[in-house]
């Protein structure tokens, strides 16, 4: 009997030609419902870097990377630049006071659009019709959003660190503790970025979603809960906070700042006596702006009162926290994004 030849396209995009007979029919049919029936891990790895690799190209191409690069841009030059301009120098600890913003951005930026951004766009018609599973998509999403995070935090670490060579000729080992901190706070903010973006259906809903959840509801929870007596080392922003925390000389500088806040607090005569010359020097030696800070400060009276020190956070409870806040948030995103449909 003749021979006939057909075309079928595997995943990798490639078309392969197969001879049909009348015998050799039914392997041709086991090998079709193998392939739709499910997808190998080997194939389900290789899917998800191709989904990463596509995903970090659009982050590169879009209008958010450039708003993103700017905005870490300023951040450094105010840190690093910006002192030297009124006469000061750059203090390197300072950089990791902000180093959570810097996170928190780029999880908003990027990971609160990964998957709305495929239903808004209608992407997502041509996406889910491939031989692709939707594992594999979720997880190259998710490793694009990380490696993006993650990258341009190692970027703002490493100009962290030589400001340091620079200005003090040192390097603390805080710096490398804090970054990894700041990588798993990375994934917490990623996981939650993710599951408001399974959820909504505009991008910019869930950009401004994301980040008041993360920069302000959260903080507020942390606040009201503290403020009530309950234990809030469990909040992802308290545990966030060690950050900036493990670093002995921000650490030291805060510690300072609040014995000084203290001192004025419960001491406002002594206080002024010892410092009218450094508030007169603050105002610009304006007498009325002179006379308006000192009668503020006459006025304070707190008694004998104690603020409390920042001390050297717990370093792998706080890390198990946040990872298992991403996971948290990472399992429920999955399942959203699984039962969705267009």
């Amino acid at each position: 009997m003749a021979e006939t030849t057909e075309e079928s396209v595997n995943t990798a995009g490639t078309e392969t030609k197969e001879t049909v007979g009348t015998v050799p029919a039914e392997p041709a049919v086991k090998k079709e419902t193998k392939r739709s029936g499910g997808i190998r891990p080997a194939e389900t790895v290789r899917q998800s870097f191709v989904v990463m690799k596509n995903e970090i190209k659009k982050f590169f191409s879009g209008k958010r990377m450039l708003v993103f690069s700017l905005i870490l841009a300023a951040i450094i030059f105010v840190l690093a630049v910006a002192p030297y301009l009124v006469g000061s120098e750059a203090k390197p600890f300072m950089f990791v006071a902000v180093a959570s913003l810097v996170v928190l951005m780029a999880s908003t930026l990027f990971a609160s659009i990964c998957i709305v951004s495929e239903y808004e766009e209608r992407t997502a018609l041509i996406v889910f019709t491939r031989p692709i599973s939707k594992v594999s998509i979720f997880t190259g999403k998710l490793l694009a959003c990380l490696l993006v995070t993650i990258g341009f935090t190692f970027l703002y670490y490493l100009v962290a660190i030589l400001v340091g060579l620079l200005v003090d000729q040192s390097f603390s080992p805080d710096m490398l503790v804090s970054f990894g901190l700041a990588c798993a706070y990375a994934f917490a903010t990623t996981g939650i970025a993710m599951l408001v973006s399974s959820l909504l259906k505009k991008a910019s809903t869930s950009t401004i979603i994301t980040f008041v959840i993360l920069a302000v509801i959260f903080m507020a929870l942390s606040l009201v809960l503290n403020a009530a007596s309950v234990d809030t080392s469990w909040m992802l922003y308290d545990c966030a906070g060690s950050i900036e925390n493990s670093s002995s000389e921000y650490r030291d500088y805060t510690n300072e700042m609040l014995d000084s806040v203290v001192s004025m607090l419960s001491d406002p005569e002594t206080f002024l006596k010892q410092n009218w010359q450094q508030i007169l020097i603050d105002n610009g030696y304006n007498p009325l702006a002179f006379l308006t800070q000192v009668n503020l400060v006459w006025g304070l009276d707190a008694g004998s009162m104690n603020l409390g020190q920042v001390t050297e956070p717990d370093y792998l409870h706080d890390t198990l926290v946040m990872i298992v806040w991403g996971l948290v948030a990472l399992v429920a995103a999955f399942v959203m994004f699984i039962r969705r449909e267009f």
